[in-house]
């Protein structure tokens, strides 16, 4: 492990205890952690952005408002106040939860429970089991080919792309949006 660290906090602390990196300041810091292809990675951060850029095994990231985004994961588990989380590619099963934020995910391939209460989630292609929630936001899931899903959505659109002649089980609602099932493109 390689770690970066940029601050213009002259009062900045870093410690180690066992396998865990703490890092403090009342300034602009700048935290860069190099680790090895499928690591698995925890990170937390107050008001910070978590970046990662390397395919990782396991990703367990959580911000009070700061951005999550990545790459390819195999597991993620991604949990922000107001921040958006944001990623390629997900392997195995994923996790987000954002009270005010986006989830933007390009693939899944597992198990994925999406969660938000003022953002919109937006996944390109779900192949897993999926259950996604938002107070206020839309849900769009652009080319489904999971064997379940189930979509709630409080005050927002739910728009799910489903191929011709795929088997599914659907629960899709909106209390005060529409629901719609075009084909994906």
């Amino acid at each position: 492990v390689r770690l970066r660290i940029d601050s213009s906090d002259s009062r900045f602390e870093l410690q180690q205890r066992m396998d865990t990196i703490e890092a403090s300041g009342a300034g602009r810091t700048y935290v860069t952690v190099h680790v090895p292809p499928r690591a698995e990675v925890e990170v937390e951060s107050s008001s910070g952005d978590v970046a990662v850029s390397v395919p990782l095994a396991r990703l367990d990231a959580s911000t009070a408002s700061g951005n999550i985004d990545f790459g390819t994961i195999e597991r993620l588990r991604a949990k922000t106040a107001s921040g958006r989380v944001r990623g390629d590619h997900v392997d195995g099963e994923a996790i987000c939860v954002t009270a005010s934020g986006s989830i933007r995910i390009t693939r899944l391939m597992d198990r994925a429970d999406l969660s938000t209460a003022s953002g919109d989630v937006t996944v390109g292609e779900c192949a897993g089991i999926v259950h996604c929630a938002t107070l206020s936001g839309n849900v769009r899931l652009e080319k489904v080919t999971a064997p379940s899903v189930k979509v709630k959505s409080m005050s927002g659109g739910v728009r799910l792309g489903i191929p011709p002649r795929t088997r599914l089980e659907l629960d899709a609602e909106s209390l005060s949006g529409k629901v719609s099932l075009p084909e994906p493109n």
